[in-house]
């Protein structure tokens, strides 16, 4: 699914797509008697025309970058300066693939490191002006083109779409596991009779 912080979908070019027309005419027959081969035949339409758009269009500026790089940045624009554990844990991918992403953002001038006020041997990761302006000017593009497709639409249908939408991404990432998992509490083991105290799961034993 396209986000808010995907810049690899905007393009001067964005300007020269034609309106969008109401379709809701020419729509496929049903299959099925549950939705499902209808739903998967739309949603894979769907990536297919999203990763299209996706391979014509960069931004000169800075050339292309993966779509994650731009999730982190908006995700620093909207939450403000942390560390690099803190981003990680956030979006819920490992220090080291984040660290890879952050530093493309730095080569490309969109994110810089600030001493953490908290502790000198610590930094924070901050999105720069640049950084800024560059996710404005995006989600600007995208709303403009957004427009154009689903303008046509009844405000209800839209509503309704990025409800679903809404719905469908939290379904997605629970059935994949993409939230970070919460740590579990340690299990307490029974103490035997003569054996000590208890202990949990997570203690190892004495040597």
């Amino acid at each position: 699914m396209p986000d808010d912080t995907d810049a690899s979908t905007t393009s001067t070019s964005d300007a020269t797509e034609p309106a969008a027309v109401d379709q809701s005419a020419n729509l496929p027959a049903a299959d099925g008697v549950d939705g499902l081969e209808d739903l998967e035949r739309e949603f894979s339409a769907l990536l297919l025309t999203v990763e299209r758009v996706q391979s014509r269009r960069v931004l000169p500026e800075i050339g292309r970058l993966e779509k994650m790089a731009f999730h982190l940045l908006g995700r620093l624009v909207v939450a403000g300066p942390m560390r690099p554990s803190a981003l990680a844990a956030l979006v819920g991918l490992d220090l080291s693939t984040v660290s890879r992403h952050i530093g493309t953002l730095e080569a490309a001038g969109l994110v810089e490191r600030a001493a953490d006020p908290d502790d000198r041997r610590a930094h924070l990761l901050r999105a720069t002006p640049d950084g800024e302006a560059l996710l404005q000017r995006l989600r600007e593009h995208r709303r403009e083109r957004m427009e154009r497709v689903v303008g046509c639409w009844p405000d209800t249908d839209r509503r309704e779409l990025a409800r679903l939408l809404h719905r469908l991404n939290a379904d997605l990432a629970a059935a994949e596991d993409l939230a970070v998992p919460s740590r579990p509490r340690p299990r307490r083991i029974p103490r035997r009779a003569g054996s000590g105290p208890a202990t949990t799961g997570s203690e190892a034993p004495a040597g």
